[in-house]
């Protein structure tokens, strides 16, 4: 009998899923906070894909919405810290490129102040890996821990904190760059300005002096891109050969 040995090579398109890196853009601030109704801020959106803007807010539980051109954002998370002062933090992805006005809408007149950070390689879908919220009271020595699980590898973590006595808040741990902070700036923005990994992870702030400090936090996720590689064969790692016998 004659013995016929084919060898056959398979190629295969192996899908695998990587994520672009997340960059700071730029920030801003309202010099002149509102205590009407609503009002209009101009802001102007840098050129390119993959953008995003987080809005954070001193005195935001009357907000009832916030846009960008028109494109509603989405609340991220509000804390009340007893005491009477409020934060709030609002997302929006994709948001159009070039000079617009981010609109406020509140239910009923109060003093707001906003700030904006804008990133790229930003998940365009939804930005939002995790959010919490967080307080701590007693003295100087008793830092703000912001606490979460990070689901998305090569995110970054971003928060807005206050403490009412003595704005602004020091950054510390995992807050490598703070984008907006002041006096009259009475919320302290600061990001990783990198990616942190998955699982639980931290920012820290502290004060100068004792009273209630409060703060969000979330974590950014990443676009995320498909990457087709081919592999040649089907033995072990799609390598191998196939014997025939008639």
């Amino acid at each position: 009998m004659k013995k016929i040995i084919v060898l056959l090579f398979f190629s295969f398109i192996i899908p695998l899923q990587s994520y672009a890196a997340i960059a700071y853009v730029n920030s801003a601030r309202n010099l002149t906070p509102s205590t009407g109704t609503g009002y209009n801020v101009s802001y102007t959106v840098g050129s390119g894909s993959d953008r995003a803007l987080v809005f954070t807010f001193l005195e935001s539980l009357t907000i009832t919405n916030v846009a960008y051109n028109g494109a509603n954002a989405t609340l991220v998370k509000r804390k009340l810290d007893g005491f009477g002062n409020e934060l709030g933090m609002w997302r929006l992805e994709n948001p159009d490129s070039g000079t617009h006005n981010i609109t406020i809408t509140l239910s009923s007149s109060q003093y707001v102040e906003m700030v904006v950070v804008e990133y790229s390689g930003v998940d365009q879908t939804n930005m939002e890996d995790m959010s919490m919220s967080g307080e701590v009271t007693g003295s100087p020595s008793s830092p703000l821990v912001l606490t979460g699980t990070v689901v998305t590898a090569d995110s970054w973590l971003i928060s807005v904190v206050r403490n009412a006595a003595t704005p602004p808040m020091t950054a510390s741990t995992n807050v490598n760059a703070v984008r907006q902070s002041g006096v009259t700036t009475q919320q302290s923005v600061g990001d990783t300005n990198g990616t942190i990994g998955t699982g639980s992870q931290s920012q820290t702030w502290t004060t100068a002096a004792g009273t209630k400090s409060f703060g969000i936090m979330m974590a950014i996720k990443p676009v995320s891109a498909i990457i087709s590689t081919t592999n040649n064969g089907c033995h072990g790692e799609f390598h191998g050969e196939l014997h025939c016998q008639m």
